[in-house]
């Protein structure tokens, strides 16, 4: 099985996806994702590892390209909650890039920030906007800007942005691990330097750490606006400089870029604003602009022995110093060093520089607000009682909107009911999904009430939820009587962008 997984360098790809979940899954759910998510796995025959946590998913697998692709589908037919998931697949991985085994952990968070629980900011309300490569590029341009850096130090050393002189600022938090980062935004100094600008820029490998990074700053800035509102004496405390600080960035422009530096890099080949090596925590080990290799720049990293300039992490050589006994931060050995190195007496930047960092700052005092208050997801969903859109998966290619609603037992409210044949935003085709607005709660109410028996359409057992929008899809969809089977009948396309195109491209597709 494994020889014909990695057979040629051209049938495997490698796929790196997250997807947070709000509200999160009770304790129930969570183990069944889980499971679900593995047997998905093991039946496309796909590896590779993956974090698993009440709070959502995040992966980096490989396999068959076409085993990749189904597995994407599948996912996102069977579960609402990945329809807008970014799936970033890269293809022509060589056979010792492929992980040979599956590994999927479940964890309390999906990025160890230690923000798990009452506490964890809401991505739902945070204020922090995503943006395409070009606009951050752009943005990056700019003097009142300052983008950081949201990855550990020992990354940061081989590659980071750049940004031109006369441009944003570069702040480089140098952390250990993700632990850090919520203590190394409440210290003063950083804030002092947040406060500076108007505009924050966040980036990231992949765009998953800069979700709950972006959201924790606006978080903290309320939660110590409200302490301070409520005790006007803290001004007396040890807090005081950090309270202060923290109610005079909340007018920031906050932006991360949508995909991460994987993202940033295929829209600029050439690197743009990016300078040395990303690094990636798979086989591939570190990626570079498409248009340049490793030789064509000089390295950014420099061996922890000789100081030679060098940018790769190889030997699985460890930092040994007591500031890193927890946190195992890789170090770089070069290729002349490695065969005498030690590795019982090996120092990362960091510590051969006597940098302590944010590790022994105070935790920042989050307030257990409202919105932020983990109840349990089961009661959070109740809300969905009042909505009138549902999510159908496991649709037959070949149906109308008649057979389904047929199927549903719902065709006296025919006339009311909408169907949204959803599609890939990629192919633009129908991959056995839609959202049905009912037009009235209640029939949505009575259709999944209905749906505690198996119901079956052309063999296939339908999947019905509530839609997590509560709103109609805003692109990428089709109101044809029968789903698109072509890439002109998807409205938010680039070719088409009404409904009533999409029927006469359907009609015209048939007859073809």
């Amino acid at each position: 099985k494994n020889k014909s997984l990695m057979s040629t360098k051209e049938e495997n790809a490698i796929v790196l996806f997250y997807q947070y979940v709000e509200p999160p899954w009770t304790e129930e759910e969570h183990a069944q994702k889980l499971k679900w998510l593995i047997a998905l796995a093991r039946e496309k025959r796909i590896t590779g590892r993956g974090r698993v946590a009440c709070e959502g998913v995040n992966c980096t697998l490989t396999g068959r390209t076409s085993d990749i692709k189904e597995f994407c589908k599948n996912m996102r037919e069977e579960e609402s909650c990945f329809l807008e998931t970014d799936f970033k697949i890269t293809e022509g991985l060589s056979r010792g890039q492929v992980f040979k085994a599956l590994t999927l952990r479940k964890t309390n968070e999906l990025v160890g920030y230690g923000l798990f629980g009452e506490v964890t900011p809401s991505l739902k309300n945070s204020k922090a906007r995503h943006v395409d490569a070009i606009e951050f590029h752009e943005i990056m341009k700019r003097p009142d800007a300052c983008v950081i850096d949201v990855r550990n130090a020992f990354e940061t050393e081989i590659g980071r942005m750049v940004p031109p002189d006369d441009g944003a600022e570069f702040i480089d938090p140098k952390m250990r691990n993700s632990h850090e980062f919520p203590r190394w935004l409440a210290l003063p100094e950083t804030q002092k330097k947040l406060n500076a600008k108007s505009t924050i820029l966040m980036y990231c490998t992949g765009g998953i750490r800069c979700e709950r990074a972006s959201a924790l700053l606006d978080t903290l800035a309320s939660s110590q606006e409200e302490k301070k509102t409520q005790n006007s004496s803290c001004v007396q405390c040890s807090n005081a400089m950090i309270s202060q600080a923290l109610t005079t960035h909340t007018s920031a422009d906050i932006v991360m870029v949508k995909g991460g530096i994987e993202r940033y890099l295929r829209a600029f080949p050439d690197g743009g604003f990016w300078k040395g090596a990303n690094y990636l925590f798979d086989r591939r080990l570190e990626q570079w602009p498409k248009t340049k290799t490793e030789n064509d720049d000089q390295p950014l990293g420099v061996c922890a022995l000789c100081n030679t300039p060098c940018s790769q992490y190889r030997g699985r050589f460890l930092c040994t110093a007591p500031a890193c006994a927890d946190a195992k931060v890789p170090v770089i050995v070069c290729s002349t060093c490695r065969p005498k190195a030690n590795p019982n007496n090996l120092c990362c930047t960091l510590c051969r520089n006597g940098y302590h960092g944010a590790r022994n700052a105070p935790r920042p005092e989050l307030s257990k607000k409202n919105d932020t208050k983990r109840k349990r997801a089961s009661e959070l969903r109740q809300d969905h009682a009042s909505t009138q859109f549902l999510f159908i998966g496991n649709i037959p290619l070949a149906t109308s909107q008649y057979f389904l609603l047929q199927a549903l037992d719902c065709e006296q409210e025919k006339q009311q009911i909408q169907v949204y044949w959803l599609a890939d935003r990629t192919t633009c085709l129908f991959y056995g999904s839609a959202v049905l607005d009912t037009g009235n709660p209640s029939v949505a109410a009575t259709i999944l009430r209905n749906a505690n028996k198996p119901i079956i359409l052309n063999g296939r057992v339908l999947r019905l939820g509530f839609y997590r929008a509560n709103r109609p899809p805003d692109a990428f969809y089709s109101t044809a009587p029968t789903p698109p089977i072509h890439p002109l009948t998807v409205v938010g396309s680039p070719i088409s962008d009404s409904p009533a195109d999409s029927a006469i491209s359907t009609k015209k597709s048939r007859r073809a």
